[in-house]
């Protein structure tokens, strides 16, 4: 590198470090000098792509939604069952490390005005999508809406019982059996 030039980070990686943060701390630890010092750029690096914090932030919560969500419906859609495709996004979602502590931070964050509409944005993404799982099983719109959405209060509720008791959710082959459990419950009988 030239005399006198200082070493710039993408917009990616400034977004994927924002999202880390986000995981780590919520929105108030989206800070750009922290950041800027984990990159090893300065905070001119930042200023090439942002001009606010506030658009760092809304691109982790962009970044959050395609890796999140887009990526992994994309990813569930190219199996052929529905009940597999809910498996999948269960043992996906169980697998990221990291969802769960965003998740809960998100939650704790709801009402920030670039958060918000994220987090519905994702929210009704994914409860849609489960929904046209039920629905391919034979359930009815109503009823599938209704199953979709105690799917994914379980999905959210799992990960705050994690949040504040350490160990109560099981891990390896026991999460395995878990998910299993979870999956039959909610999916209806033939």
């Amino acid at each position: 590198m030239p005399r006198g030039r200082t070493p710039k980070a993408s917009k990616e990686k400034w977004a994927g470090a924002a999202l880390r943060a986000l995981t780590e701390g919520g929105v108030e630890a989206v800070r750009v000098e922290p950041i800027a010092r984990q990159l090893g750029v300065t905070k001119g690096s930042f200023y090439w792509h942002f001009e606010a914090r506030e658009d760092l932030v809304q691109a982790a919560l962009e970044l959050w939604e395609e890796r999140g969500t887009a990526l992994v419906l994309e990813q569930a859609s190219a199996i052929d069952d529905p009940l597999a495709r809910v498996q999948s996004l269960f043992e996906t979602a169980f697998s990221v490390r990291g969802a769960g502590a965003l998740l809960v931070h998100l939650a704790a964050d709801a009402e920030h005005p670039l958060v918000k509409p994220a987090l519905e944005r994702v929210t009704q993404r994914r409860i849609a999508f489960i929904a046209a799982q039920f629905r391919e099983l034979g359930l009815p719109e109503e009823a599938a809406h209704q199953r979709a959405l105690l799917c994914y209060s379980l999905y959210v509720g799992t990960f705050t019982v994690h949040a504040s008791a350490q160990g109560a959710i099981p891990d390896g082959a026991e999460r395995r059996s878990y998910i299993e459990h979870l999956v039959h419950t909610l999916v209806p009988a033939d």
